[in-house]
């Protein structure tokens, strides 16, 4: 097995940390230890590139991330993009339209703000907990926008997985359908996903993906567990990525990423 991994790809929300802006002493003091050791230590989430902050900071990570599931890459050093890509709006009046068929809540992302068509507990709930801003715009589905890196469906935890399914039917080769917590359905460019936005700074940083560790626990971070040299799962994974990762690590919440650097960096 290599022994000379030189870049970590970590998913935030039950990899890292169970907690929306903490990240565990335990995780975080490996995290350092493979930083010392000049492994450079990157996230790789859906969050948009705000509501990581509180993350990267913590971590100490100075350099590109991976936002909204690989749509964009973030230099945490300049606060720009390094890579964009984003939804058409033909697409994004698809998602929108289903959306309003279905009786569903939708938002899409525009800069630090979600976007979404009428006031809804779960809109309120999102934008409090990862500190974005609301726009409501009763006739989003009347008009034109751009440069949208993702859009997602916030429902019952029990209709994600269906819905999911259906939605990748539906889209099949015209957009990326994933999910990164039980009541999300998120929607992508097609060619958007976490391998992508790894990969694109293993190539910026002349790393072989061979030399990528990737651990995460959601569909949304399948690409990267499938690319990266050595792919991870958390032991509280969903199931239909186990199949798909090299190593199954103990659960996010019994400090999994502590137990991954102590084996395969340190």
């Amino acid at each position: 097995m290599n022994n000379n991994y030189k870049l970590l790809a970590l998913d935030i929300d039950n990899t890292l940390t169970n907690d929306i802006d903490t990240v565990p002493e335990r995780n975080a003091n490996a995290i350092r230890k493979a930083q010392e050791k000049g492994v450079y230590v990157t996230l790789a989430t859906g969050r948009a590139f705000e509501s990581s902050r509180s993350i990267w900071k913590q971590l100490d990570i100075k350099g590109p991330i991976v936002n909204f599931g690989g749509a964009i890459v973030m230099d945490t050093v300049s606060e720009k993009p390094v890579f964009e890509s984003s939804i058409s709006d033909e697409l994004l009046m698809e998602i929108f339209e289903i959306a309003h068929e279905l009786k569903i809540y939708a938002h899409f992302y525009q800069g630090n703000n979600i976007v979404h068509e009428y006031k809804h507990e779960y809109g309120d709930e999102y934008s409090k907990r990862l500190k974005l801003g609301q726009i409501i715009d009763p006739d989003i589905r009347s008009k034109h926008w751009q440069n949208i890196p993702k859009a997602i469906f916030i429902v019952e935890s029990q209709m994600t997985e269906g819905l999911i399914h259906d939605m990748q039917e539906h889209f099949k080769g015209r957009l990326k359908v994933s999910g990164s917590s039980p009541m999300f359905v998120e929607f992508n460019h097609i060619d958007a996903h976490k391998g992508t936005g790894v990969k694109y700074i293993a190539d910026s940083m002349g790393i072989d993906m061979k030399d990528v560790i990737a651990v995460g626990d959601n569909t949304l971070d399948l690409e990267m567990i499938k690319m990266a040299g050595l792919g991870i799962a958390v032991g509280d994974a969903k199931q239909e990525i186990i199949p798909y990762a090299d190593v199954v690590a103990p659960p996010s919440y019994e400090n999994a990423v502590e137990w991954i650097i102590d084996r395969y960096i340190l």
